[in-house]
């Protein structure tokens, strides 16, 4: 029987960015269904919003969300995914994901002259319901490079000696006839002191 500190179901971005943090704690199964790599955030091609640049600000990038969301968003939601945005690109860049960086002359999306900004080089654009440049892609393939990134940083790095990640996969085809065994799983609670 496979034992953990920690079982992640999935291999999107959330569950390996959960997986590269509790690693630090444990050892981590991540359970996928088909390859390490097949997950909806493959798939995504839109870029990443976040307040990179020192003419914006997240109370505007909150604004343009709760317009763009016309009333259905839930605020306080809306407000801590703004003010963790910037941090998360650069969690992103550190494990080695590597989005478009900005023209010495123009951006990607217009020929008009590029304003200098405090972006770090990346290439922001202005998008959607947007009052500002805020949108960060790597070419048209922002979600495959985000997920080649995070599979590589949770099947490459060791944050402490004892913490592994194993991965298992699951298939109709792989599926054993035999009755299942299955041990409880712990979770632990969304607070900020979380126990077990």
């Amino acid at each position: 029987m496979l034992t953990c500190d920690f079982l992640v179901i999935g291999s999107g971005v959330a569950g390996l960015s959960f997986a590269l943090e509790a690693a630090a704690h444990g050892e981590v199964i991540v359970v996928t269904k088909r390859s390490r790599d097949e997950s909806n955030t493959k798939y995504a091609q839109g870029g990443i919003a976040a307040v990179l640049d020192a003419t914006d600000s997240f109370g505007a990038h909150v604004k343009d969300t709760l317009d763009a969301g016309a009333g259905l968003n839930h605020v306080r939601a809306v407000e801590l995914c703004v003010r963790e945005g910037p941090e998360r690109i650069g969690m992103l860049q550190e494990i080695g994901a590597e989005f478009d960086r900005a023209q010495a002359t123009a951006h990607a999306d217009e020929s008009s002259p590029r304003l200098p900004t405090s972006s770090g080089g990346l290439d922001l654009h202005l998008e959607g319901g947007h009052s500002a440049r805020r949108i960060v892609h790597a070419g048209d393939m922002t979600g495959r490079e985000i997920e080649r990134a995070l599979v590589e940083a949770v099947t490459t790095r060791r944050t402490s000696a004892s913490s592994t990640s194993t991965w298992r996969s699951t298939s109709s085809r792989s599926r054993s006839t035999a009755a299942p065994r299955c041990a409880p799983a712990r979770t632990c609670s969304t607070s900020s002191t979380a126990r077990w």
